[in-house]
């Protein structure tokens, strides 16, 4: 009579399934009456899936086996309580970078992890609202921390140096933010005194005065990662440099007259009488620049100091 041969059917495997200790862990197997006891080799101690081997010795009536069974011992990830996960940072403001507790600290009850026995990651933690921490490895479970919307700084420059009555500008916006939020369409212009709004465009009043600062006001639209919040763009009333060239060429040109004086008179006399006459129209001119309230007024006071040929 033959021996009988081994089938892995005759063969129990047990204790395959566990949950992640630190300790190492391994299956046990079982045969069929007279088949022997089955040595089983195979073992892990951290999180994942192990292959058993499963042999036994010849035996008075069976031969000798050998069986593999492929992932057969599981060892699962603990499980980590989120109160179990200490954060040293659970709040941030946005500024476009990700977000990152300097350090994470996991427990099991009353014992600290080593960081050596898990991974950590992170999600969505660059945009403003929840970043999660995610612990993997040998455990596994996540925890919170709060991204806060920044608060932009608006400024807009002043097309130009002064602003008189009538004109009309746009007001161009920009901030301290960082990713796309120079896009004039989330601001919004607001009414106040001494001008007038239509969209992004102002027109100064008539009448303002020589000398005051109409602050023109300027708002945000809250925005995924930012608040709405106000700025202010200070304008001063007066004639702009840009203006003024023919006024200031008119006192160059004096000024020129100025210098070259004492070869064109034979006395004291004319030459005195003159110079006063010169430095009047300068001071004529130069306070004409700034006294000006609207942009018709300035250029009738430009038509009136030329001569009738240059109209």
């Amino acid at each position: 009579i033959k021996k009988a041969d081994v089938v892995k059917a005759d063969i129990t495997v047990a204790n395959t399934e566990y949950t992640y200790d630190g300790t190492a862990k391994k299956a046990t197997a079982t045969a069929k009456d007279g088949m022997g006891v089955p040595t089983v080799s195979g073992e892990g101690t951290n999180a994942g899936t192990y292959t058993v081997t499963v042999a036994g010795e010849e035996t008075a009536n069976y031969k000798a086996y050998s069986f593999t069974y492929e992932n057969a011992l599981v060892i699962n990830k603990a499980d980590v309580a989120k109160t179990d996960i200490t954060l040293a940072n659970t709040e941030f403001t946005y500024d476009g970078t990700a977000k990152q507790p300097t350090t994470v600290t996991v427990k099991d009850g009353e014992t600290t992890i080593p960081a050596a026995e898990y991974t950590v990651t992170y999600s969505n933690n660059i945009n403003a609202g929840t970043a999660t921490v995610v612990i993997s490895g040998n455990f596994e479970g996540t925890a919170t921390f709060e991204i806060k919307k920044a608060t932009p700084i608006i400024f807009a420059d002043a097309p130009l140096d002064k602003v008189m009555g009538g004109y009309v500008m746009e007001i161009t916006p920009t901030t301290s933010a960082i990713d796309n939020f120079l896009n004039p369409t989330i601001f919004t212009v607001l009414d106040g005194e001494g001008y007038s709004v239509t969209g992004n465009t102002i027109t100064i009043d008539n009448g303002v005065a020589i000398g005051s600062t109409i602050k023109v006001k300027i708002q945000s639209t809250e925005t995924t990662n930012y608040t709405a919040a106000e700025g202010e763009l200070a304008l001063t009333v007066g004639v702009p440099t840009a203006d003024t060239a023919e006024l200031e060429a008119k006192i160059a040109m004096l000024e020129e007259k100025l210098s070259k004086l004492d070869e064109t008179f034979a006395t004291d006399k004319e030459l005195s009488d003159e110079i006063a006459i010169i430095q009047g129209e300068i001071a004529t001119l130069e306070s004409a620049i700034d006294g000006y309230a609207t942009d018709a007024e300035l250029q009738t006071a430009i038509r009136a100091l030329k001569k009738p040929s240059e109209q």
